[in-house]
């Protein structure tokens, strides 16, 4: 599926798309949400929950590498070096 495809799916066809075919790569708050972070074929989805209802509320899709930085501080690079050097 391209980006442009997905943008024009309705939300519950979205949730459907990300369900079947994302992959969890992160998770972070941002005020009252809780964002999971997924990537769809080669695009980049977060999804947005509010933390009270647990209620979907958006899902916000980018191909911009730069919309990754909140999710880098979590990256642990000293542990994936161990297991290159053993």
């Amino acid at each position: 599926m391209k980006f442009c495809d997905f943008k024009m799916l309705d939300l519950p066809l979205q949730a459907n798309v990300i369900y079947q075919h994302g992959i969890y790569l992160s998770e972070r708050s941002v005020d009252d949400f809780f964002v999971a972070l997924y990537q769809v074929y080669d695009f980049y989805v977060e999804v947005y929950l509010r933390f009270s209802s647990r209620e979907i509320i958006k899902f916000i899709s980018f191909h911009s590498d730069v919309l990754l930085e909140p999710y880098l501080s979590k990256i642990q690079l000293n542990n994936l070096f161990d297991v290159i050097v053993a």
